[in-house]
């Protein structure tokens, strides 16, 4: 079996990110396409009775009166926070012993509740990398595959929790492309974007943020828009589409140990989908023998590799 190698998939995922083509936005800086008013954040919904709070690295986690997790935009940025802690250590390193950390503050319930979504948040980013091979068409092609994927990787109820804060990023970002294209003075493009981002809800501030600073880097090649206007908006989309899917977590090669039973899987799999050329028997098939082989989340690293080697 032709063994899946993820640092080598994500930088070839990096060029291909230039082969995006640009999407047209309204006067307005929308997308036609888009969505036209971000939803309030969870974080402002009213504390059921008993609910209390609990503050993880300055991030308040809220925790219900049974002991069950209550899902907001906090848990994201309280992942994201992790991710910027351990830049340099591969994730399936410390995704499992992490939260001990905090046992003893956490009841129960909101531990392992805690725990499946960082496995499944860190799923969803490695998804993330693979994107570009997927070949998306424009912008809105992107910002809609990635809604699927983060519904398919964390369930819709968390998707929609813990990323509610998203909605106003995309807006951002079609304000980007819009500000980018027609105004040419570098100086007052950010100053614009960057007062933007300041009003964003502060989960998703940084990676507004970041945007600008992919632009603030190639400001030079706005040369390029005078000679060629499609080649500047293609470089545009493409600081924009990196923005919206990079993450700081570091990703290595499955262990040895996960790597064996792939392979077991893999062979399986290959007979399984020699027997039967239904396409919808198959998808049914092969959950099935994920869940034989692998269980929580690895099964969705397992899908992960699988849609890496159909590139």
């Amino acid at each position: 079996m032709r063994k899946f190698t993820v640092l080598a998939m994500l930088a070839f995922a990096a060029v291909l990110l230039f082969f995006w083509l640009p999407a047209e936005v309204d006067d307005n800086g929308q997308d036609p396409g888009a969505e036209t008013a971000a939803p309030p954040s969870s974080d402002t919904a009213a504390s059921a009775p008993g609910e209390r709070v609990i503050t993880l690295l300055d991030i308040p986690i809220r925790v219900s009166a049974s002991g069950d997790l209550v899902q907001d935009t906090r848990i994201k940025q309280l992942f994201d926070r992790f991710a910027a802690e351990h830049t340099e250590e591969p994730v399936d390193g410390w995704k499992q012993s992490i939260l001990q950390t905090y046992a003893d503050q956490l009841p129960a319930p909101a531990l392992a509740q805690l725990q499946e979504l960082l496995n499944r948040y860190v799923e969803f980013n490695l998804a993330l990398q693979l994107l570009p091979l997927e070949g998306a068409p424009d912008l809105n092609g992107v910002l809609a595959r990635v809604r699927e994927l983060r519904e398919h990787y964390l369930g819709k109820a968390a998707s929609d929790s813990i990323y509610a804060d998203w909605s106003a990023l995309e807006k951002f970002t079609h304000q980007y492309l819009d500000i980018m294209t027609r105004n040419r003075d570098p100086a007052q493009s950010e100053a614009e974007l960057e007062d933007l981002a300041r009003v964003l809800p502060e989960p998703v501030q940084e990676r507004a943020l970041s945007m600008i600073r992919h632009n603030d880097e190639e400001m030079s090649v706005q040369r390029i828009a005078k000679v060629d206007p499609v080649a500047y908006g293609r470089m545009l989309q493409e600081q924009a589409a990196i923005a919206l899917i990079e993450t700081q977590l570091l990703f290595d090669e499955p262990s040895p140990e996960f790597m064996e039973r792939y392979e077991q899987y893999a062979q399986e799999r290959q007979a399984r989908l020699q027997e039967n050329v239904d396409l919808r028997l198959q998808q049914d098939q092969l959950k099935d023998l994920r869940a034989k082989y692998f269980s929580g989340a690895d099964q969705l690293r397992v899908e992960t590799l699988d849609r890496a080697e159909a590139f």
